[in-house]
């Protein structure tokens, strides 16, 4: 499978025919540099370290040898205006776990957009989340593009599946057409 530079791909079909297997073999067997290759598995919160935002930021500029502030500003530029100001308002004391899941998935995609990745892989990245937070998930997923970051999305929501996207390949019997 090639990606394109700031492409956004889909892979969908039915619960179970290995859609997270797939994208799990293809960031640990993959020939590209692995620190360029970036993962959000379907529950983001299984990423979270720290006992608050602002310290899960911190952690991941200090891990990766970035200035400080740099996590925060990506994850800043990323979110969209209505989760932006209720995220950043509450990250000195809140947990990042009790975020709602739309932006625990954006925090998610922060932390993984400060490795500079070529590629980022979402793995049911809508799942629990309402039309509101689709939306808003949607324009994060934009700004990711806009970096130039290609996106390789499992999913098997209509809705998302439906949406704009360079490429949408169904997996079935082990087969991506």
């Amino acid at each position: 499978l090639d990606i394109r530079r700031g492409e956004s791909v889909i892979v969908f079909g039915d619960n179970g025919v290995g859609k997270t297997t797939l994208l799990e073999e293809m960031f640990t067997h993959s020939e590209s540099n692995p620190s360029r290759l970036a993962y959000v598995p379907t529950n983001p919160s299984e990423m979270f370290v720290a006992e608050t935002l602002a310290e899960e930021l911190a952690f991941t500029d200090r891990e990766l040898g970035l200035p400080e502030g740099f996590t925060r500003a990506t994850l800043e530029s990323l979110l969209p205006g209505e989760w932006r100001h209720d995220v950043m308002e509450r990250s000195e004391a809140t947990h990042p776990r009790d975020l709602s899941r739309g932006q625990q998935t954006g925090v998610a995609i922060a932390l993984q957009m400060s490795h500079k990745p070529l590629v980022l892989a979402l793995d049911e990245p809508t799942r629990g989340l309402d039309a509101g937070a689709k939306t808003a998930l949607a324009e994060v997923l934009a700004c990711v593009q806009e970096t130039g970051t290609a996106i390789i999305s499992a999913s098997h929501d209509d809705d998302f599946v439906g949406g704009s996207h360079d490429r949408v390949l169904r997996l079935a019997g082990g087969t991506l057409t």
